[in-house]
């Protein structure tokens, strides 16, 4: 009898058998998050998880009227990113900024389509310190010269976020890499107390 085997049968099976690894390991980290979110929805008084079959579950949170969410992505083995943690509070700005630590040229990545601008505001200790864009360079200058909203953004990059942004939906905070005590309720409370520092 001959045993022989074709090498393109095999790395299908390798493929297939990786593939089904990831995919399980995917549904363990959805899994996982739901149970964060379900819990953290009884302790806060949150409403249902939504989000099942997308790229995040989100939990929305209203205080005063205003919807806050807590969103969990579960990050890509592929590309290695890690799992992460998004704070969203729906009150648009009006206009669009990113605000992320700042890094070498040489490290950033750059998008020839992204139509943010950087952006000074002659705070030398905190454009030293942070990379900030926007598409509308006087209204974002005007509102992040403000000190309690510097004071928020460096609150939260010293929690270990790394990006905040706002877009015509709303108002964002972005940790990769969060930790279970980053989803304590009471933990959760102070970031969006922070958050509202940032907006208001």
């Amino acid at each position: 009898m001959d045993f022989t085997f074709d090498s393109h049968l095999i790395r299908l099976a390798v493929k297939i058998v990786i593939a089904a690894i990831g995919l399980l390991l995917l549904w363990m980290t959805r899994r996982g998050q739901r149970k964060q979110l379900d819990d953290l929805s009884v302790q806060l008084g949150g409403g249902p998880v939504s989000g099942e079959g997308g790229p995040g579950q989100s939990l929305p949170l209203f205080d005063d009227g205003v919807e806050r969410r807590v969103r969990l992505e579960p990050g890509s083995w592929r590309s290695n990113l890690a799992p992460a943690l998004i704070l969203e509070q729906m009150v648009p700005l009006g206009f669009q900024v990113k605000i992320e630590r700042r890094i070498p040229w040489y490290k950033r990545q750059a998008f020839l389509w992204d139509r943010l601008r950087p952006l000074a505001l002659g705070d030398s200790a905190f454009d030293q310190a942070y990379q900030v864009r926007a598409s509308d360079r006087e209204p974002a200058i005007a509102f992040l010269n403000h000190f309690g909203r510097r004071e928020a953004v460096d609150y939260f990059f010293q929690k270990g976020f790394n990006q905040i942004w706002a877009d015509p939906e709303g108002v964002r905070a972005k940790k990769t890499g969060y930790k279970d005590e980053d989803l304590n309720p009471g933990q959760i409370q102070e970031y969006f107390n922070q958050l509202r520092h940032f907006v208001n």
